[in-house]
């Protein structure tokens, strides 16, 4: 069984390999960061953009970041149990805590 974040790391290399760009759908990408929420230390404060390894969430689109900003908050509004939502920061990035 493979987690997301090892498909995401495969999909990234076949389209480097091949020359081409794969871009997951927002769902995908959100499904990905709540799996992500697993590997969040209680207490540690974090954006979305955090929850992606290196260069990966530069390589998407402006607009796909920014639904997925969205997609995110309203998952931690409505859903999410441990999460609190802080203040933006400067540069206009959501924070969370998880507590």
């Amino acid at each position: 069984i493979y987690n997301i974040p090892d498909i995401l790391l495969c999909y990234r290399r076949f389209e480097v390999k091949n020359n081409i760009n794969y871009n997951p759908n927002t769902q995908e990408l959100l499904d990905f960061c709540i799996k992500e929420l697993e590997n969040v230390k209680d207490g540690t404060t974090f954006s979305v953009k955090d929850l992606f390894k290196g260069h990966i969430w530069v390589n998407y689109p402006k607009s796909t970041r920014m639904v997925l900003g969205t997609l995110f908050l309203n998952y931690a509004r409505n859903q999410a149990k441990g999460l609190q939502i802080l203040d933006k920061k400067k540069n206009k990035e959501q924070r969370y805590k998880k507590s």
